[in-house]
């Protein structure tokens, strides 16, 4: 049968260095998922109600790529020094913890202070008579303030009935998120993921089940050389072998795996589990055409996650201890990654087949 993961229908993910946009749904309760402020709109009139799907909870650092395009201009120290926060960041790439989704909370509409609107009406009443009439003037401040008090009384109450309307609408769309309704989720998690250093996407829901794709770096984003020190004491940067590059750029692969997993179990509260899929682009072929090749696919729980030591595990391990099932295949004795043969996985190959990579340049 192959690995687990449900594309639903219709789906095509662009994924770009700008983000991903998609929408889905009919009029009355579309969602729009990825980049430019995902949310959800309801209403079948010419207005419809807007509300974001909560706050950013970005990870994104400069990428490795940005780390090893600035070496060639920097000293032998600053180069090492470069160097040694590239490796850092790959290793640290599935650390970040994601506080859990909470019930959205209405915005309140700001109100001007009565104190505030007193002050401006009083005045726009006094100045329509002449400075020296002294009664009229008072008299029009008094009326002023009495008509300050109730339009204050009026614009309170309506925001209340506004936030409360917001509130009714925030509660829906909750109520749909904790129910996994399709549409809803995919939306939650379209927000969450925009933001990050490799573009990723959910691109389905079934049941507990969300299945995301994540794009990662090619392998030559990551520096070729690694600091050392030569047998005098001095600095040295010496080419890394090929076991050394691909078993990073495995943890590279495996960090974007469980990172997103981590933060889609924490944006959707009643999904169960996550399985990812990690894809880059083909070298190009005769013609120039990149496609999409998968190179890795997990799935976790959150009981399988929940007791992982993240300080002291890393990517390779979280995969291969605490996914209930994963799909890698490397090569030779140097353990180079290679592309999964989706022959054998017809989810896997369903989901390479819904995506389109496309450079900042061709969007």
């Amino acid at each position: 049968m192959g690995f687990y993961f449900r594309v639903a229908p219709g789906v095509r993910v662009r994924l770009t260095g700008r983000g991903v946009r998609t929408s889905l749904g009919p009029r009355a309760a579309r969602v729009h998922v990825g980049a430019g402020g995902p949310g959800v709109s309801t209403g079948a009139g010419p207005v419809s109600y807007y509300h974001g799907l909560g706050g950013s909870r970005s990870r994104r650092r400069g990428s490795t790529g940005q780390r090893s395009r600035s070496l060639a201009a920097a000293t032998k120290a600053e180069q090492a020094e470069l160097i040694t926060r590239a490796i850092d960041a790959v290793l640290e790439l599935h650390r970040p913890h994601f506080p859990p989704a909470e019930r959205p909370e209405a915005e309140r509409w700001d109100v001007l202070s009565l104190t505030e609107l007193i002050r401006r009406r009083e005045k726009a009443a006094a100045s329509e008579h002449w400075l020296f009439a002294v009664r009229k003037r008072r008299t029009a401040r008094k009326r002023a303030r009495a008509t300050a008090i109730a339009e204050h009384a009026a614009l309170v109450r309506s925001a209340d009935v506004q936030q409360e309307q917001d509130q009714q609408v925030l509660d829906a769309w909750w109520r749909r998120l904790l129910d996994n309704d399709h549409d809803a989720v995919l939306a939650a998690l379209a927000r969450a993921l925009e933001d990050n250093d490799a573009e990723s996407a959910p691109v389905g829901v079934e049941a507990d089940v969300a299945s995301v794709v994540v794009r990662v770096p090619d392998a030559e984003a990551l520096p070729e050389r690694i600091p050392g020190t030569t047998a005098a004491g001095n600095l040295s940067l010496r080419t890394a072998s090929r076991t050394q590059w691909n078993a990073l750029y495995s943890l590279m692969v495996a960090g974007y795996v469980v990172v997103t997993a981590k933060e889609v179990l924490a944006t959707a509260p009643s999904i169960r589990e996550a399985s990812v899929v990690a894809v880059r682009r083909t070298a190009a072929d005769a013609y120039g055409e990149r496609e999409p090749e998968a190179l890795m696919a997990a799935r976790f729980t959150r009981e399988t996650l929940e007791s992982v030591r993240w300080e002291e595990a890393d990517a390779m391990q979280v995969v291969t201890d605490a996914s209930t099932e994963y799909v890698l295949e490397q090569k030779g004795v140097a353990r180079e990654i290679q592309a999964l043969d989706t022959d054998d996985h017809p989810d896997i190959a369903a989901a390479v087949r819904v995506i389109d990579l496309v450079d900042e340049d061709e969007y």
